[in-house]
């Protein structure tokens, strides 16, 4: 049995695709694209198959994925049939209800806000140069979904050093369009012309404000605060200003570590740090380590977990921080500290914050 069909090129009618792909019921979805819309409908194992073969004569392209091989079957204008097969290798397979668990935004299902943001073409299809953001924002999704048990309807939710907001409309896709939480979500940036272009398409609970994160205030405390690759310093300042908060749930994806490659330094590490690359990684994770140390100290249970693959983006390490009110010994943060010759800002910034 196939576990996706996608038939396109229509010899003939209104429908420009079609799309077949098995759900975790046993039924399938089939989706219907004409020039305006998209239709669904769910139907049994069965009748997929039966609409399968019903359907293909009428496309000159149909793809028929299998669990191993995808089988192509190519119609000419005069009316030559040719098939292909190929093989499918292991990362191309695709499992029966593994794309369902792993996506939470469904492919060939088109998402307006993706289709404004350039990602997906009307149809639905992923942009061939955009699939690295469509899987960004997917297992970025995953990822939060299980945290949303720690808000409650009508919670606020900030995202500072947003950018052009990929991420936040995924984030308001999850809570009001699929949770239906009913969440307040305001996405913050420096520059003006991304905010500008990102209101325009804005609806409900979403909005975005041009503003520096730090002299930013928001106008009701968040119950969660994100940051992702908010560059070098910005990361720290974003940690501070959450703890200042008392937000619930902090996730962060650092970038461009730069402020402790200047001071990291030890006698005993030296065959490591003698090497430039190697000592800017090291830098790079410790200071990461730091940042949850902190965090842990003031009363957060945090992690540091990949993010997403490296294939897909370098900076894949995010501090995940839920606030529990145990607060954790500076112990290991001073002996890292220490170890390293570590200076960092963040240190200094946060005694001063929880002195005041």
């Amino acid at each position: 049995m196939f576990t996706k069909a996608i038939l396109s090129s229509p010899i003939s009618g209104d429908i420009l695709r079609i799309a077949i792909r098995q759900l975790p019921d046993q039924k399938y979805q089939v989706s219907y694209f004409d020039q305006k819309q998209v239709k669904h409908k769910n139907v049994s194992a069965i009748r997929a198959q039966e609409l399968l073969e019903e359907l293909k004569s009428n496309f000159r392209q149909v793809q028929i994925y299998e669990e191993d091989e995808m089988i192509q079957i190519l119609t000419s204008k005069k009316g030559k049939q040719t098939t292909l097969r190929k093989a499918l290798k292991e990362k191309e397979q695709i499992k029966p209800h593994n794309r369902l668990k792993n996506y939470l935004l469904e492919e060939d299902t088109p998402h307006p806000f993706l289709i404004e943001l350039g990602i997906q073409n009307q149809d639905g299809s992923i942009k061939r140069d955009r699939r690295d953001k469509f899987v960004q924002i997917n297992q970025y999704l995953r990822l939060v979904e299980p945290l949303l048990t720690h808000l409650k309807k009508g919670s606020h939710i900030l995202d500072l050093a947003c950018g052009r907001g990929y991420l936040t409309f995924g984030l308001d896709y999850l809570v009001n369009g699929l949770k239906k939480m009913d969440i307040k979500i305001v996405g913050v940036d420096n520059q003006k012309k991304f905010i500008d272009e990102l209101n325009k398409i804005t609806t409900g609970n979403l909005s975005f404000c041009s503003g520096d994160i730090s002299t930013y205030e928001p106008e009701t405390l968040p119950d969660m605060v994100i940051s992702l690759h908010a560059c070098n310093k910005a990361t720290d300042l974003v940690l501070c200003k959450a703890i200042s908060w008392k937000a619930k749930v902090i996730l962060a994806v650092p970038c461009c570590h730069q402020e402790g490659l200047k001071s990291i330094k030890s006698d005993s590490l030296k065959a490591l740090l003698k090497h430039g690359v190697i000592k800017e990684r090291l830098s790079a994770l410790a200071t990461d380590a730091v940042r949850s140390e902190i965090l842990q100290t003031v009363g957060y249970q945090a992690d540091i977990i990949e993010f997403i693959p490296t294939e897909h983006t370098p900076k894949n390490l995010m501090i995940k921080a839920v606030y529990t009110g145990k607060t954790k010994s500076d112990r290991d943060l001073k002996n890292l500290l220490e170890a390293l010759s570590l200076d960092l800002e963040i240190c200094r910034d946060l005694r001063a914050q929880i002195t005041d």
